[in-house]
């Protein structure tokens, strides 16, 4: 085998030797320093797309190798024409028979006579794509003139008239059908209109939302829903009748913060006769006035079962007592959660992981309704437990929710095939009302296998946990979760 005796670059005056290599010398030194054809490749591409991202897309990288037969060794020099920046000329879209151009356009990050970045022109496709009423989404730049390339956005757009029958479950709901009628990009705009009907033993929502994208014309999105909600918890009954409305802006690309205010006559009923006091107290009809603000950082590659990118979300909630409003508290819930793919040995695994920090604390002398506390424990926070048993619980060993939450999620998974995939992971945190609680010591843990399939209905998720640690009331070694619907 031959050696690679050194690398050399001419004709770079926008960067510098180090950014042009990266680490890829660095890792094939430590496989043995070996000549390679595919480590030039990937330094020739490095270069190549190092250039695009300023602009510069004419950019020609020309190989030059010497071989020395008797030390085995080999010298490569690679010579660089920078060229000049390619802007973009005219931008035109196709296959768009619903959407009206303009639905596409203010998605784009390149415009015309702009420089036609590398970046810019990627993220348009993700951002197109990730409205979610196209299959597929092409961009391609065609050359007219040394520096200058006309771009064309191809799309195959899908049907955004829904109407779909199924099934959901999960702990909390239990086995519910649904009915939902779904229009999105309503009229070509890009709006959405939903209507839905949910209907389980111990659950019901009825929801109609609508969604005016660039409300007025402006880089604001303004929701709106009605809903109708009822839940059959083991020692109670909860019912939701209200409105809210939201106002959502990006900013800075990536970011996106949101305003929302909600109205809602809030009623719990069938109270347990063995249900604890607490419980007890929260017997009859409250009206709640709720403000909410958001802010947000979103670069995952897809919204369903992302690979790459990252989700960050600081949440602010204020019940106030205006208008007939009874509750008085203020809620911060912080959610992180970050995505690896595995791009060095391209082995299909994609590694995840959360974390959730949140409180609650009432005010004007009130307390904390029951369901505005963290239930930690159950499908969606710490797996092999019940749903809120990772919590605080009463005398009777029920879960009453708490008032400062932190959970911490892990997960593997590896493509099997098309949209199944295999996954193990590890949840650990707690549900405590007092700082001092959150001694590692104290925290509760799982840790299992699962399934998780993307269907045309939705996504499904089957995961087999073991707990570290039982607890009264829950003290199996082990559960089995089983989501029809939203994901880790």
């Amino acid at each position: 085998r031959y050696k690679l005796k050194e690398l050399t670059i001419e004709g770079n005056e926008l960067y510098a030797y180090s950014e042009l290599v990266g680490d890829i010398l660095k890792k094939n030194e430590r496989k043995g320093g070996f000549y390679r054809a595919q480590v030039i490749e990937r330094i020739k591409e490095n270069i190549r797309s190092l250039y695009a991202e300023i602009g510069f897309a004419n950019v020609l990288v020309e190989e030059d190798r010497r071989v020395d037969l008797r030390k085995k060794e080999v010298s490569v020099k690679l010579r660089i024409d920078e060229g000049e920046p390619v802007y973009v000329g005219r931008v035109k879209i196709e296959g768009n028979y619903e959407s009206r151009d303009y639905v596409i356009r203010r998605e784009l990050r390149v415009q015309e006579r702009e420089l036609a970045v590398e970046r810019g022109i990627g993220r348009s496709r993700t951002r197109i794509l990730n409205l979610g009423y196209y299959e597929d989404v092409q961009i391609r730049p065609f050359r007219m003139a040394e520096n200058r390339w006309d771009l064309l956005v191809r799309v195959r757009e899908r049907f955004t008239g829904q109407f779909s029958v199924g099934i959901s479950y999960n702990e909390i709901t239990t086995l519910s059908g649904f009915v939902s009628l779904r229009k999105g990009n309503f009229l070509g705009t890009g709006d959405i209109l939903s209507l839905s009907v949910s209907y389980g033993t111990r659950y019901r929502d009825n929801t109609i939302s609508y969604t005016d994208k660039w409300f007025l014309n402006k880089a604001v999105d303004l929701t709106w829903s009605f809903f109708d909600r009822r839940i059959e918890y083991t020692t109670h009954t909860v019912e939701r009748l209200g409105l809210s409305a939201t106002l959502s802006k990006e900013f800075w690309e990536y970011w996106r913060w949101s305003v929302g205010v909600s109205v809602q006559r809030i009623k719990y009923s069938d109270i347990d006769e063995s249900a604890s006091l607490f419980i007890k107290e929260q017997e009859g009809k409250r009206d709640s006035r709720k403000l909410t603000f958001s802010i947000s950082r979103d670069t995952r590659d897809f919204f369903l079962f992302p690979t790459e990118g990252s989700l960050l979300r600081l949440s602010y909630t204020v019940a106030v007592p205006v208008a007939g409003g009874t509750e008085k508290f203020h809620k911060v819930v912080l959610t992180g959660s970050k995505f690896f793919k595995d791009t060095y040995f391209d082995s299909g695994f994609v590694f995840s992981t959360k974390g959730t920090v949140g409180f609650v604390e009432p005010y004007g002398g009130e307390e904390v309704p029951l369901d505005e506390r963290f239930f930690v424990g159950g499908d969606f926070t710490i797996r092999g437990y019940d749903y809120g048993m990772a919590g605080v619980l009463d005398v009777n060993n029920d879960p009453i929710g708490s008032t400062r939450e932190l959970i911490l999620n892990f997960e593997l998974n590896y493509k099997l095939h098309r949209m199944l995939y295999f996954g193990v992971f590890y949840d650990t945190g707690l549900g405590a009302d007092r700082l001092e609680e959150f001694d590692p010591k104290n925290w509760r843990g799982g840790y299992g296998i699962g399934i998780r399939l993307i269907t045309p209905m939705a996504p499904i998720r089957i995961d087999w946990a073991w707990k570290t640690k039982k607890v009264p009331g829950d003290t199996s070694n082990s559960r089995v979760h089983f989501v029809i619907g939203g994901f880790f």
